[in-house]
């Protein structure tokens, strides 16, 4: 009935693999079992003891079914047409994949629901996400026009039988529920209407329809008939089966809440799995398996969010996002200048209006093929079209004319008037008034201002002088990678700052931003892996906190002046030299409006740095779904 195996990972980690005969329990029998094991293991008592009276489930004397149960039927055959073949549609290959729905994707498509339909019907996640899923498989599979096409759902009864099943019962409470559809009908029909059939056999699924199954099948002479298999769900059927409302988190064995829980495999083409994400940030994972020739076409489908239907194609788009761009460089005049330098050598602005340099290009590549977008005169922007219809917007600026703040001003404000928002809402005028950051008369430096000093120079032990010689470091590779923190991370990260500095009367860790807490941490693990010596975190963290504490109005001011006094700036100026190791630079934008932009095609997938020129620089990125990831 149940077989379980602990996997041991070389880091530390582990797996917990759960095998269990469904003849006998469901998933939430399944994991009621798990999780009071997982509790008992941490030395808690049982939270509620299992029900194990199976008569509730027995039919009735006499049987008496009084629906036509297509449940139990065989499933639709798959109809081949005249121009295809055998080859191309049997002994395909499955491929299995996880596919990643954040919130603000849910709820563009429950927006699109609304607009096709103009219903007033509120959905549940389950049968808008059900019905988008059914209706691309068919479309990836490019089934004919007259083929039927069943959805099985995987209904848990306990809480639809009148009364309802106890709390705890130990059994297999699933009964299966299966709309039929013509795969034509879901192609041309609003994803609306296939909504409406899911939400019509989960409503047919009450007290009188579960008993009438059950007499159903008390009459059956060989229920191993019924029993469903590889041919189930395959090839023109589908089957999706939700784990949102399971606990499937909740099993702590003392390591803490598993970050995974999930299929330990997919037995047969056409099954799909709805799981919730672990850090309950309301996103969920859709893990499906499908022959290998649909889930390059499904995956295109399903990603509604990069390339929407009746939404403008760029190339069509060009002409109202250049004459948007010209608007938008009348109020921000300097943008459309140029740099030089001045009779003393200082850089500034020329306001010549020669306007900026936009690119168009287009790519065979498609977006996803950059999985988790790995980072790639006054104004330059790069606009690339892929061939799945998504859109990148390349920017470059110059920071010696404008920072992050002023730079997605800008871009923002051109968005919003290529969506035809005329308005500023911040006016630009406060942006260019540069007379607010002059120097004093006469400057007058107060602070010792050690972030105009040259930077540490490497120091190389002599056992590493052999082997590492200064001519070897300099031509070290640099590579650029992307971590994902998320808001559970952080809160951890948090509290092990605490434990370590709970001992230190200076400790002041409550009072620490986010920042303080991921640029200490990351501070000190780029000492480690660069093998220099380094103290806890709460000692990097505290650091960090009080060099931001000393940048008041009078620190500020001073550097001004310090500047000011200074013959030649350019000698000032970071480079590849500044950052590199033993040093580092921690660049938040987790406050930059940079999901903003919205050009018409709605709010960016992802913002982050274009490319990252020097060794020892790292960005901090918000999430754009707002789920307190970093």
């Amino acid at each position: 009935m149940y077989s379980v195996q602990i996997t041991y990972f070389k880091c530390g980690g582990v797996s917990l693999g759960v095998g269990l005969h469904h003849y006998v329990v469901d998933g939430v029998s399944g994991l009621h079992f798990v999780n009071t094991w997982s509790d008992i293991t941490r030395g808690l008592d049982v939270k509620f003891p299992p029900f194990f009276d199976r008569t509730l489930l027995r039919g009735r004397d006499p049987p008496r079914p009084t629906f036509d149960h297509i449940e139990f039927r065989p499933p639709p055959s798959l109809k081949i047409s005249s121009n295809s073949t055998q080859s191309g549609l049997h002994d395909q290959n499955t491929s299995i994949s996880t596919l990643k729905i954040n919130p603000n994707q849910l709820n563009v498509l429950r927006t699109k629901f609304m607009e096709d339909g103009k219903s007033t019907v509120t959905y549940s996640t389950y049968e808008i996400l059900s019905a988008h899923i059914w209706k691309c498989t068919c479309m990836a599979r490019e089934l004919l026009d007259d083929q039927e096409t069943k959805l099985h759902i995987a209904t848990d009864v306990r809480t639809r039988l009148d009364p309802p099943l106890p709390h705890g019962y130990f059994g297999n409470g699933i009964l299966i529920t299966t709309p039929i559809a013509l795969a034509g009908e879901l192609r041309s029909e609003p994803t609306r209407s296939a909504a409406n059939r899911i939400r019509d056999a989960l409503k047919r699924c009450d007290n009188e329809y579960v008993r009438s199954a059950i007499d159903y099948l008390e009459l059956q002479n060989d229920l191993s008939a019924l029993a469903r298999g590889p041919n189930t769900f395959k090839c023109p059927n589908l089957a999706i089966t939700s784990w949102v409302r399971l606990p499937i988190h909740e099993a702590d064995f003392g390591w803490g809440r598993p970050f995974y829980m999930g299929p330990g495999r997919i037995a047969f083409e056409g099954l799909v799995y709805i799981l919730p994400s672990p850090t309950n940030d309301r996103s969920l994972s859709v893990v499906l398996a499908l022959q290998s020739q649909h889930m390059k076409p499904f995956e295109k489908f399903v990603h509604f969010y990069r390339s929407i239907r009746g939404v403008p194609n760029f190339c069509d788009h060009v002409t109202v996002f250049k004459q948007a761009l010209s608007k938008a460089l009348v109020p921000f005049y300097p943008a459309a200048g140029r740099l030089r330098c001045d009779n003393n050598g200082r850089i500034e602005i020329n306001c010549n209006a020669e306007g900026v340099l936009l690119i168009q290009a287009e790519t065979s590549s498609i977006i996803d093929d950059f999985g988790d977008f790995a980072p790639t005169p006054e104004l330059e922007k790069l606009i690339t079209s892929f061939k799945c219809g998504g859109v990148s917007i390349g920017v470059a600026r110059h920071h010696y004319a404008a920072d992050g703040w002023s730079g997605f001003h800008f871009v923002n404000t051109w968005s919003d008037m290529v969506r035809g928002c005329d308005q500023i809402t911040t006016p630009p005028v406060i942006v260019l008034e540069r007379t607010w950051l002059r120097a004093r008369d006469k400057p007058q430096p107060t602070f010792d201002h050690i972030e105009y000093k040259l930077p540490p120079t490497l120091k190389t032990s002599s056992e590493k002088h052999q082997s590492e010689s200064g001519h070897h470091c300099e031509n070290e590779t640099t590579m650029a990678s992307i971590f994902k923190l998320t808001k559970d991370h952080l809160n951890r990260l948090k509290a092990k700052s605490k434990e370590d500095g709970s001992n230190n009367n200076n400790n002041k860790v409550g009072y620490y931003t986010t920042y303080e807490m991921l640029a200490g941490h990351v501070w000190r693990c780029t000492c480690k892996a660069r093998d220099l010596r380094s103290k806890p975190s709460w000692y990097a963290v505290s650091r960090v906190h009080d060099a931001i504490v000393r940048m008041d109005n009078d620190y500020l001011r001073s550097a001004v002046d310090f500047l000011e006094l200074q013959p030649d700036i350019p000698l000032l100026a970071p480079g590849g030299h500044t950052f590199k190791s033993p040093n580092l630079t921690v660049v938040s934008w987790v406050r930059l409006p940079i999901h903003d932009t919205d050009f018409g095609w709605g709010r960016p997938t992802f913002t982050g740095p274009g490319g990252i020129p020097y060794d020892g620089l790292a960005y901090i990125v918000s999430s754009p779904t707002n789920d307190g990831s970093l």
